[in-house]
C-alpha cells in the first residue's frame, strides 16, 4: 500500500486484499530511494490477474524502470512488489520487459522521494489505451508484427492453412471429459485446411505470447490458460468453453479490446465440474471460425475494426 501526506492508495489494480498498518516502527531503517513504483497485491500470483489488473500499468512506467542506472548517472529507481514474484512475473519483468534485476525489490517497505503510482484497472479488466500501449511495448520487445490494430485494421490472411491454437489447462480442469475425442475428430476432418498447435499453461510465457499472436483461432476452456488471447491478432477467433452457471463477461470484455473474434461455447455444469460436449456443437463453432477466415483468405481488401 501507498501513503502520502495522510492519503491511502492500493499498490494492486483492486481493493479486494486491503492491508494497512499505522504502526511508527514501519519508517525506521527503511531506505530511501529516487523514485519508488509500487505495483502488485495477493492477486498477482494468478496469471489472469496479473496480465490484466497489474502487467498493462507497467507500460506507463517502462521508460523509467530501464533508464541508466545509478552506476551510469541515472536516479535510484525502485519497482517495488507486495510479494516476492512467482516464476511468470519474473519472466514478464525480466525476458519481456527487459528490466533490471537490480530495480526490483519485493515484501518490504521503501521510502521514496518521488513515487510515481501507475494508473490502476478494475478488477478483472483492463483500459483499453493501456492494454494497446502494453501491446505495443511488448511486440516491439519481442518483434512480433503488427504492433497493434492501428497499423492495417484486420490482417490480411496469406494464403496457405489457417493455424489453430488448443490452449490447454497442465491438469485438464475446466476441460470436457471427452475433450481429446473432440480434438482427434475434430485434426482429422480438418487436417487438410487447419494446421493444429497445442499449448499448456506451464509453457514459458514467451512461448506463450508467441504462440497466441501466431494463431489464427485459439480453443480452450475458460481460465487463465486462455488470458493470452490480449496478444492476439485483430481479426483472429477464440472460442471459449465455458459454464453457463459460473461464466463472466472478462474475456469476452478482453477480446473485444483487441478485435478478437470471441465464441462462447457452453455447458450446463459448474465451472470445475465434470462434463461432455456434442462433437457438432464443439465443430460448428470451429468450422464457423475457419469459413470465415478462409473467406477472408481470399478478400484482398482490408475492414478496419476501429
Amino acid at each position: 500500500n501507498v501513503t502520502c501526506e495522510g492519503h491511502m492508495l492500493s499498490s494492486g489494480g483492486c481493493l479486494w486484499d486491503f492491508h494497512i498498518s499505522q504502526s511508527p516502527e514501519l519508517v525506521r531503517n527503511v531506505p530511501m530511494f529516487d523514485i519508488v513504483i509500487p505495483l502488485c497485491d495477493t492477486w498477482c500470483r494468478g496469471y489472469y490477474h496479473f496480465t490484466h489488473e497489474h502487467l498493462p500499468r507497467l507500460a506507463l512506467v517502462h521508460g523509467l524502470l530501464t533508464a541508466p542506472e545509478p552506476d551510469n548517472g541515472g536516479p535510484d529507481i525502485k519497482l517495488v512488489l507486495s510479494h516476492a514474484p512467482v516464476g511468470f512475473v519474473r519472466h514478464f519483468l525480466y525476458k519481456v520487459f527487459k528490466i533490471p534485476h537490480s530495480r526490483v525489490i519485493w515484501a518490504r517497505p521503501a521510502l521514496g522521494k518521488q513515487v510515481v503510482y501507475p494508473m490502476p484497472q478494475r478488477c478483472g479488466n483492463t483500459m483499453t489505451h493501456l492494454l494497446h500501449l502494453m501491446r505495443d511495448l511488448v511486440f516491439g520487445q519481442m518483434t512480433l508484427t503488427p504492433k497493434s490494430h492501428r497499423e492495417g485494421g484486420m490482417k490480411q490472411y496469406a494464403k496457405g492453412k489457417l493455424k489453430l491454437l488448443f490452449a490447454e489447462r497442465s491438469k485438464l480442469s475446466r476441460m470436457p471429459r471427452n475433450y481429446f475425442d473432440l480434438k482427434s475428430k475434430l485434426m482429422a476432418e480438418l487436417k487438410q485446411r487447419v494446421e493444429f498447435a497445442t499449448v499448456l499453461g506451464n509453457s514459458s510465457v514467451s512461448d506463450q505470447i508467441g504462440n497466441f499472436h501466431d494463431a489464427d483461432i485459439v480453443v480452450g476452456p475458460h481460465g487463465a490458460n486462455i488470458a493470452n488471447m490480449m496478444w492476439m491478432r485483430p481479426g483472429a477467433h477464440v472460442i471459449e468453453i465455458a459454464s453457463i452457471k459460473n461464466g463472466n463477461m472478462c474475456y469476452y470484455a478482453t477480446a473485444g479490446r483487441v478485435g478478437v473474434q470471441h465464441h462462447l461455447l457452453l455447458h450446463s455444469s459448474g465451472k470445475d465440474s465434470h462434463f461432455t460436449i456434442e462433437y457438432e456443437l464443439f465443430r460448428k463453432h470451429v468450422v464457423h471460425a475457419v469459413e470465415t477466415l478462409e473467406t477472408q483468405m481470399g478478400d484482398q481488401t482490408i475492414h478496419p475494426l476501429f
